[in-house]
């Protein structure tokens, strides 16, 4: 998968930028319209979903017409790269986040993505403990007493309301409403600048309870 930067690169520029990975040998199989563009500095940018949907169909129209890319393509005996759009991760954080999904639904034209991509930022139920609110950002004795509490019996029993906790489930069943594939694109090992707590086998868990 190769990410295009709608913000600071052209369609043309993104276009060309794929043609050359796929005329120098490389895989492509996905290219994803991002980043998180729902999050601070790009809200700027994209202030919601429809903003961005409207801009994301142009930008792949272009994209998916660019006929250097399309003899790269070719050339390469391979099929045309699938094209996402970026689906936010979470509603429960409000602010432009919370109907990303839905303003997606209502722009986004099907004849020219194949899905949306998630990127899950999902890590310890912090309903297993409270003591701190900070989630995935604690210090580590805290991550580590929390993946403690996660592993045992009763968080186990809680692992599969992690999704609907953290908010996603609502996205997942939005984005399907209206016949979208979605694919995980990012799920990332955050390290505490602090503490050094790896949180990959959370993010793994709680993926996977999606």
């Amino acid at each position: 998968m190769l990410v295009v930067n709608v913000v600071t690169a052209t369609a043309a520029a993104a276009a060309a930028g794929v043609a050359a990975a796929v005329s120098a040998g490389a895989r492509v199989d996905h290219v994803e319209l991002g980043n998180e563009l729902y999050w601070g500095e790009y809200s700027a940018v994209f202030p919601n979903g429809t903003v961005y949907s409207n801009a994301a169909n142009t930008y792949a129209a272009e994209i998916r017409g660019d006929s250097a890319l399309q003899a790269a393509v070719s050339a390469s005996g391979r099929p045309f790269p699938k094209v996402w759009a970026i689906g936010a991760h979470a509603v429960g954080v409000g602010g432009v986040v919370a109907s990303w999904a839905d303003e997606l639904n209502a722009t986004l034209d099907h004849a020219l993505f194949d899905g949306v991509s998630l990127h899950p930022y999902l890590s310890l139920d912090e309903r297993l403990d409270n003591s701190t609110g900070k989630g995935m950002f604690a210090d580590a004795a805290t991550q580590q007493a929390q993946r403690a509490a996660l592993l045992s019996p009763e968080g186990l029993a809680g692992l599969l309301g992690m999704a609907s906790y953290y908010r996603i489930e609502p996205i997942i069943a939005t984005l399907k409403s209206d016949g979208w594939d979605i694919i995980v694109t990012e799920v990332n090992t955050i390290e505490h600048a602090g503490g050094g707590a790896l949180l990959s086998w959370a993010h793994a868990l709680s993926t996977a309870s999606i």
